[in-house]
């Protein structure tokens, strides 16, 4: 007698592929936000997380009201039978404020110039605000040459608005000495040197002096030098340390008087409070 045979039949379905096409969602309090994806061959999706107000019934569109970690298991059908992809997550977030950049990175408009103010935060429209009344383009880049602080409003969706700032551009004003080009320098004691420069400046100083701190101590009278680099010139400054003489006019006045024997006849002298014999002294230092 002869044992059955059977048959197997394997039937390979191919895998729903999901893609999530934004690493995190933004979502302002209080709103509704739909979660964008793409999927290859799906027939349905399995939505889990906090704030699920809506799915579609294959699962297609979701739509949540509160931040938190949402995971997605994408399925393929063939045969009756589900066939189950990778299981992804997404975050659900408050916007974070959008970065501001300026170029150049200090924000000195040189002269002549302007100073770029850009980001690279995404969304529908760009709102920025700065000093003055003049109109600013609704651009994610634009260019500015009055000084002040700027700010950055970014839409990310009707409703939903990020802001960052401010930005502060500022004028660029010559490299000067604090307090003026020359100071005196007391027996025993130091001046200290200082170098006011705008934002990104260098400053080398000169021998005897070296390095490009701009502050200088020094305790010897002379000349010191150095030289400034800022917007893309070069400035020599010079500081002119004398020493001080000191000439006191104290304003005392001593009597000194010697005192004499005295003789029957004549009668003893008045003394003053300070005694002495020698002719009044003017003390200068």
């Amino acid at each position: 007698m002869r044992s059955p045979s059977w048959t197997a039949y394997v039937d390979e379905a191919e895998a729903a592929v999901l893609t999530f096409t934004q690493s995190e969602v933004y979502h302002c309090a209080g709103d509704t936000v739909m979660i964008p994806f793409t999927c290859a061959n799906c027939d349905s999706i399995i939505w889990t997380g906090p704030g699920i107000v809506w799915t579609s019934p294959s699962g297609d569109t979701v739509l949540v009201n509160m931040d938190g970690l949402y995971t997605a298991m994408p399925l393929s059908l063939s045969n009756s039978l589900y066939c189950a992809g990778t299981l992804l997550a997404v975050t659900v977030t408050d916007p974070p404020p959008p970065a501001v950049y300026m170029d150049p990175s200090d924000g000195v408009i040189c002269t002549g110039d302007s100073v770029r103010l850009y980001t690279d935060a995404e969304g529908s429209d760009y709102l920025w605000t700065g000093p003055g009344t003049a109109f600013l383009p609704h651009d994610t880049s634009i260019w500015v040459h009055e000084p002040g602080d700027y700010y950055l409003a970014v839409e990310l969706y009707s409703g939903c608005t990020a802001a960052n700032g401010p930005a502060t551009v500022s004028f660029f004003g010559s490299p000067v000495f604090s307090g003026g080009a020359s100071g005196v320098l007391c027996p025993g004691g130091t001046v200290q040197l200082q170098v006011e420069a705008g934002p990104g400046s260098i400053v080398q100083w000169q021998s005897p002096l070296s390095g490009t701190n701009p502050v200088q101590t020094v305790s010897a009278p002379g000349t010191y030098s150095c030289t400034v680099l800022s917007c893309g010139s070069s400035w020599n400054l010079f500081y002119n340390v004398v020493l001080s003489v000191v000439s006191a006019d104290l304003g005392w006045t001593i009597s000194l008087f010697a005192k004499a024997r005295r003789s029957p006849s004549r009668p003893r002298p008045v003394e003053p409070a300070t005694s002495g014999c020698l002719p009044a002294i003017r003390c200068r230092s």
